[in-house]
């Protein structure tokens, strides 16, 4: 399997079944985290903390 870029979308997309995975449990967070690679894991993980340090406009 050769390396990709990981596209923004996908990193959202990545991000957003994560979380919700997140809500159902750790079987269910196991099984989703199961599913992407660890490039596409990493990229979700950099979405959600971006997320979080954005700075609040007004």
């Amino acid at each position: 399997m050769t390396n990709r870029p990981i596209t923004p979308a996908e990193a959202h997309l990545v991000a957003t079944v994560v979380t919700i995975a997140a809500t159902k449990g750790p079987e269910a967070c196991h099984a989703v985290a199961s599913t992407f690679t660890q490039d596409q894991l990493a990229a979700g993980r950099q979405v959600l903390e971006d997320d979080l340090n954005q700075k609040p406009t007004q």
